[in-house]
């Protein structure tokens, strides 16, 4: 029985993020045309399942968004004067555009390396995920890998190079 094929096999095969190939899979707006029937003809070739009821139901948006933030040992995600503001800025924007928002907090060490891991990043229900405040190392990223989703680092860092990051510049 052969593997099933992911979002991931599909993006490193044609060249683009897991966010690219979600949004080009999805019709949505903000990819090329080429780049979008590059990521088509990739999936298909890969033979990635997509039917037609899928697609329709994919077309809507993001239902379901995951939110992983770091927790500090000194200092919880909620009491964080910095991580507060961003947390409730991604709250505001899933409320006003009716997206389930369900949040997870992550213990990290003193680099920001997890040290455990939420069972929510292992829920294949979501549309994306939202890493906020991390350091992804290999056997996290890999752990992410195998999810079907986009996944957006946000203040949060990987060595990989394989998901997309919002990042500040501290100025």
């Amino acid at each position: 029985m052969s593997e099933q094929v992911t979002l991931k096999d599909i993006a490193r095969e044609s060249g683009v993020s897991l966010a690219t190939v979600s949004l080009a899979l999805r019709n949505k707006p903000g990819v090329a045309d080429d780049t979008r029937k590059r990521v088509w003809d990739i999936a298909e070739a890969l033979g990635y399942p997509l039917r037609h009821e899928e697609k329709s139901a994919k077309s809507m948006g993001p239902q379901t968004l995951g939110l992983v933030v770091k927790s500090d040992p000194e200092v919880g995600p909620r009491a964080s004067p910095f991580y507060s503001v961003v947390l409730a800025g991604i709250e505001d924007v899933c409320r006003r555009n009716q997206i389930n928002l369900l949040y997870a907090s992550m213990p990290v060490d003193s680099e920001n390396h997890p040290v455990e891991v939420p069972a929510l990043l292992t829920n294949n229900d979501l549309d994306g995920l939202l890493t906020v405040g991390a350091f992804l190392d290999e056997t996290l990223d890999r752990a992410l890998g195998e999810q079907d989703y986009p996944i957006v680092l946000v203040d949060a860092y990987s060595n990989t190079e394989s998901h997309d990051a919002v990042v500040s510049d501290n100025f």
